[in-house]
C-alpha cells in the first residue's frame, strides 16, 4: 500500500515537536525541492538574482552557458549556480522557520516550516542580488589591488560581508516583532 502525501504529512507532524524541528524540516523540505528541480538553482535562483542585480547595476541580463550574465559592466559578472543562493536561502528559511515555530503547536510548526521557505525567497533573492552587486564592485575596485592570490577569498570575504549581517537583521527583526507580540499580550 503506498502511502500518500497527506498520509506521509500526517504522520511528519507529530515528530515536529520543538521549534529546531520546524527548522529542520524547512531544510529537508527546502533540500528536496532542490533535489526534485535541478534546474531550480540556475533558472529560479540565479536568474531572479541576476536580474535584480541588473536592476541594481543598470546593465542589462543575458543568458549564458553556465548561468546568467551581467553585461556592460567593466568586468563581465556571470550569476551561476554556486552563485544563486540557495545555501542563504536555506539558512534563512530555517531561520524564519525557527521564530515562527516558536509561537505554536506542531501543525502551526510544520506550517512554519512550509511558510519559511515560501516567505524567506524573496529576500534571500534581494540579499543575494546586493551580494552580485557588491562582489562586482570589490573586482572592480579593491580586488585588483591585492595580489592575485587574494581574490578568491577576498570574492568570498565581500560575500560574507552581505550576507552575514542580513542573517543577524533578519534575526533581531524576528526576535524583536516576538519580543513585542509578548509584552502586548
Amino acid at each position: 500500500m503506498s502511502a500518500t502525501p497527506l498520509v506521509l504529512l500526517s504522520r511528519l507532524v507529530p515528530a515536529v515537536r520543538a521549534p529546531w524541528a520546524a527548522s529542520v524540516a524547512a531544510l529537508s523540505l527546502g533540500k528536496a525541492l532542490l533535489l526534485l528541480a535541478p534546474a531550480m538553482p540556475l533558472e529560479v535562483f540565479a536568474r531572479a538574482t541576476a536580474s535584480v542585480a541588473g536592476m541594481l547595476a543598470g546593465a542589462p541580463v543575458d543568458r549564458v552557458p553556465d548561468g546568467w550574465q551581467l553585461a556592460a559592466v567593466p568586468e563581465p559578472v556571470v550569476v551561476s549556480v554556486a552563485c544563486s543562493g540557495t545555501d542563504f536561502w536555506l539558512m534563512l528559511a530555517m531561520l524564519v522557520a525557527w521564530h515562527v515555530g516558536r509561537l505554536g503547536g506542531a501543525w502551526q510548526r510544520l506550517l512554519a516550516a512550509l511558510g519559511g521557505l515560501a516567505a524567506s525567497f524573496l529576500a534571500a533573492i534581494a540579499v543575494n542580488a546586493c551580494r552580485v552587486v557588491a562582489v562586482m564592485q570589490a573586482h572592480r575596485w579593491i580586488i585588483p589591488r591585492w595580489p592575485e592570490a587574494y581574490g578568491p577569498f577576498l570574492h568570498l570575504l565581500t560575500g560574507v560581508a552581505v550576507f552575514l549581517p542580513a542573517l543577524i537583521f533578519c534575526h533581531a527583526f524576528l526576535e524583536r516583532r516576538r519580543t513585542r507580540r509578548h509584552t502586548a499580550a
